[in-house]
């Protein structure tokens, strides 16, 4: 991450402090040999913003999103950028009030935010089950918000916001993947986002990661799987092995929470609760 905030340094040595460098950066990779039975996978993502903020505590909005799923024969990507007002209007799901405070006037003093994630699956196969599985996560984080006294005397902080979310499947070397989400944020954008962090604008973010497209659902079938999933520790596998006999190449997680399957979930009610 410091060589990436060093070079966007660099980019910016004699600019103004109203001046705002927004940058994000992704690599993907799959690698998948049916004669060996390995399969390789890797996901890198950087993203920093260098600029102003403002003696109000505003900080000018941009917003980063990308869901993915790496899966090894139908990786997919969706990926998202924007600044300003377009920023702020993609965060708002509903009419939040923009902060009184969150306008760019005034004084201004130089901001630093950045992320570095890089995640990596390997597994191995034999006769079409997993054998071995590594996984290894490395995340940075990074900010330096200067606090900037106001008019009425008052300290003022700028805000950012981060997220990541990773998934994984492996329940064959067809449709083993990695499915990752993740959203970066400042300014309004982050405020707009913020209250919602728990709750759909989020988990649409994440969940739709396995399905790009998608949206999250929130349907009685749903509630249904998803408490059967949280209730019965053996519920997950029969699921598993359910969409498997099914050729329903998703993950449980993709299964459940996005909308793109009403008639499959109320199908897998029927034969798995029945049981």
């Amino acid at each position: 991450m410091k060589y990436v905030l060093l070079s966007i340094s660099l980019l910016c040595v004699g600019c103004a402090n109203k001046v705002v460098t927004f940058v994000t950066s992704t690599e993907l990779g799959v690698d998948a040999d049916t004669t060996t039975q390995n399969v390789t996978i890797g996901y890198s993502r950087k993203e920093a913003v260098i600029g102003p903020i403002y003696e109000t505590g505003a900080i000018p909005p941009v917003f980063a999103d990308i869901k993915s799923s790496t899966s090894v024969f139908r990786p997919r990507v969706s990926q998202f950028y924007a600044t300003g007002e377009a920023a702020r209007l993609a965060t708002t799901k509903e009419a939040v009030q923009q902060d009184e405070n969150a306008q760019l006037s005034g004084r201004t003093k130089r901001m630093y935010f950045g992320t570095s994630s890089n995640v990596g699956l390997q597994a191995r196969f034999t006769g079409g089950q997993p054998t071995s599985v590594n996984f290894g996560y490395k995340r940075q984080e990074y900010s330096r918000i200067p606090i900037i006294e106001n008019d009425e005397d008052e300290d003022v902080y700028g805000s950012v916001l981060a997220n990541i979310q990773i998934g994984t499947n492996i329940n064959n070397i067809g449709s083993t993947s990695l499915e990752v989400g993740q959203i970066f944020a400042t300014g309004d954008a982050a405020n707009q986002l913020a209250p919602y962090t728990n709750n759909a604008i989020i988990k649409e973010t994440i969940r739709a990661a396995g399905n790009v497209g998608g949206s999250y659902a929130d349907d009685e079938n749903t509630r249904i799987l998803r408490q059967k999933q949280i209730d019965d520790d053996t519920f997950n596998s029969r699921l598993e092995g359910w969409l498997a006999a099914n050729n329903i190449d998703v993950s449980t997680t993709t299964f459940i929470e996005t909308d793109q399957f009403p008639v499959l979930k109320s199908r897998a009610i029927q034969q798995l609760l029945e049981e």
